[in-house]
């Protein structure tokens, strides 16, 4: 038994013992230095509350109603708690205890219930249970030796037989929990093995052969072969468009918008891939619209055209626009806005109509198979084309 367990089991036992005699011969230590220290607390005290605090006056059958119970019979109840928070080890069951403690003691002296009982007899009662406390305080404090834990009371090594089995315990719990991280280790092998199957799959299902490399059972594609399905690296020195495809990378990572992405691979493409559009065409294009409210989107430039007469009301947002194109859509109570702009307006791109110009220059008339090879539509290239001239056969 250790010296300071052996403390706190006389303290708690001698605290309830105090408390008990305390309720018997009113010779409660604390109460007779209050009185000889402090003499007027107790006349304070019934001034301000209007009840005697004397408990030979409390016991009386006369006044057994009048007063509340005698400020012994409290401080008994803070001795109890004291003690039970000197108590190592068990303090939960002993505020337990406390608290019935003190319902007891309110419930023996209700003079309702007790009322044919002599005074002494109540009050032997009351030390009877708290004697009964100290037994249950005991008994509480030896179960929780034998479990192992040390609670008020002594701590007791246990026998070599029982430490044995709680080392046999240990080790199969080292066991089982060795097992569980082998589990948990091959579970996430399989799962990256899968995920990576998948990818592949997924890669090829959407015609990405980049991803693929040298394995058993699949053939590598040549390098000339594979198209690079990355955006275009901007050489362009014109600060504004980079800024606008600075914008348009960000809406286009943060938005699920599809014409932000299909805005900024345009921007990204190269001045003659930007082909450009008459108003003319733009004209065509708002009439067909069921909204004609609907802004026109280019990226490219907007041109004018000398057949069209009169312009009607239109919102174009392009890169660049003519002089007399940017004149007549003004005249008409139109607007010509920029990306920025539109950016700001609409981020996602709804309520547009996205157009680019029509993709027939003269150069990309020669492209494509040999001209007169079989199959071929190419245009070839020749020096005259008079009467006289050359022709290509």
């Amino acid at each position: 038994m250790k010296f300071s367990r052996l403390i706190g089991r006389i303290l708690v036992a001698f605290i309830f013992v105090n408390a008990g005699l305390s309720q018997l011969n009113n010779t409660d230590p604390f109460v007779q230095f209050v009185n000889v220290r402090y003499p007027l607390f107790f006349d304070y005290v019934q001034k301000l509350t209007g009840h005697s605090l004397d408990c030979a006056e409390f016991l009386k059958p006369t006044n057994f109603i009048k007063h509340t119970p005698c400020l012994i019979q409290t401080i008994g109840v803070a001795q109890i708690l004291l003690g039970v928070g000197v108590g190592i080890g068990i303090q939960g069951a002993g505020c337990l205890l406390a608290l019935l403690s003190i319902i007891i003691t309110a419930f023996v002296h209700n003079p309702i219930i007790y009322s044919n009982f002599v005074n002494a007899q109540a009050e032997y009662l009351n030390i009877i249970f708290n004697v009964g406390i100290i037994g249950a305080l005991f008994l509480v404090g030896k179960s929780r030796k034998n479990k192992g834990s040390c609670g008020v009371g002594s701590c007791v090594a246990k026998p070599k037989v029982a430490q044995a089995e709680v080392k046999k315990e240990e080790v199969k719990k080292e066991v089982k929990k060795e097992e569980n991280k082998k589990k948990v280790s091959i579970l996430n092998i399989s799962i990256n093995i899968i995920y990576g199957l998948m990818k592949k799959y997924k890669n090829l299902k959407n015609g990405n052969q980049t991803s693929l490399s040298i394995q058993q059972g699949v053939d590598a594609y040549k390098k000339t072969r594979v198209q690079r399905n990355v955006g275009r690296k901007v050489t362009s020195t014109n600060l504004y468009l980079k800024l606008l495809i600075k914008l348009y990378k960000f809406l286009a990572r943060r938005t699920d918008s599809q014409f932000n992405a299909t805005v900024l691979r345009r921007l990204q493409s190269t001045r003659t891939a930007r082909y450009p559009i008459s108003v003319s065409r733009l004209v065509k294009q708002i009439n067909t619209a069921k909204d004609k409210t609907r802004t026109l989107v280019v990226v490219g430039t907007v041109t004018d055209d000398a057949r069209l007469l009169t312009v009607p009301k239109l919102n174009v947002c392009a890169l660049r626009f003519t002089e007399t194109a940017r004149k007549r859509i003004l005249a008409a109570g139109g607007k010509t806005l920029t990306f920025d702009q539109l950016a700001q307006q609409n981020p996602t791109g709804t309520g547009t109509i996205l157009l680019r110009g029509p993709k027939v220059r003269e150069a990309l008339k020669h492209f494509g198979r040999a001209a007169g090879l079989p199959g071929s539509h190419a245009k070839p290239y020749v020096s005259h084309t008079a009467r006289r001239g050359k022709g290509a056969r």
